[in-house]
């Protein structure tokens, strides 16, 4: 919780870190003014985006399990449409799960051992993504 009590221009300054909301006039924490300024801030820790992290955190890891068990299918005879199919189903999900995970990167940290394990589980997608990505092109330029 930020507890800088200095005055600043319009109440607000901007950091390395993003917006923080400075008040200018010392309010009693519990008032509605400043818990309408802390969660304006995001500095309230967010009960949804705990959720979110969690759900998110499963994604990644069933995402995963999935590509791997796409990329043990095996063609069934015309042209690999199945694999094709899936493949571009799992794609729509990355995609999907990539938005998800870089909008919980923006809200506020949802506890200190869940903004680890998001972060972690954020940069094992995009390492997954780009690693499936490298080995289609390297298939497929033959």
């Amino acid at each position: 919780m930020v507890r800088d009590w200095t005055p600043a221009f319009a109440g607000v300054t901007i950091n390395g870190a993003g917006v923080t909301i400075r008040p200018c006039i010392p309010w009693p924490d519990n008032s509605i003014y400043m818990n309408s300024l802390y969660q304006a801030s995001g500095i309230v820790k967010n009960p949804t985006s705990k959720t979110l992290a969690v759900v998110y955190i499963a994604f990644v890891g069933a995402l995963i399990a999935w590509a791997v068990d796409i990329w043990h299918l095996r063609c069934e005879g015309f042209g690999c449409t199945g694999v094709g199919v899936a493949w571009l189903g799992w794609v729509g999900l990355f995609l999907t799960g990539l938005v998800l995970g870089l909008v919980l990167r923006t809200l506020s940290s949802p506890g200190a051992f869940l903004a680890r394990s998001t972060k972690l589980a954020f940069w094992l997608q995009v390492a997954t993504g780009g690693t499936l990505f490298v080995l289609w092109v390297s298939r497929n330029a033959v």
